[in-house]
């Protein structure tokens, strides 16, 4: 285990064929603001987190955040313009308040 500021991930391009996310982000965007119109700030660092995930997949890479929240609250922080994902999944996990799975693949050409 390494740890790191998911924001700024310093490893090698295409190091990685899965990162994982188990609620990082979430403690990010906790930060606060309204869920409805997300504040610059918390648009930059998921934008930051996105980037830097999908710089270090390989191509073909998958990226799986698990999440508390709402597909409808996450989506613009995981779908920004200029990242370029081949398909997005969403699956729910009914155990406790609920969460929902995302599982992004990057493109197998960038």
């Amino acid at each position: 285990w390494e740890v790191k500021d998911m924001r700024k991930l310093d490893y090698a391009p295409e190091s990685f064929d899965v990162v994982l996310d188990k609620a990082g982000m979430d403690a990010i965007l906790a930060e606060g603001g309204d869920v409805w119109d997300p504040p610059a700030d918390l648009l930059l660092a998921a934008r930051e987190v996105c980037e830097g995930v999908h710089r270090v997949l390989k191509p073909g890479g998958v990226f799986v955040q698990i999440t508390f929240a709402q597909s409808h609250f996450r989506k613009p922080y995981l779908l920004q313009d200029g990242i370029e994902w081949a398909s997005i999944e969403e699956h729910k996990i009914d155990v406790g308040f609920g969460y929902i799975m995302f599982v992004l693949r990057k493109p197998l050409a960038t």
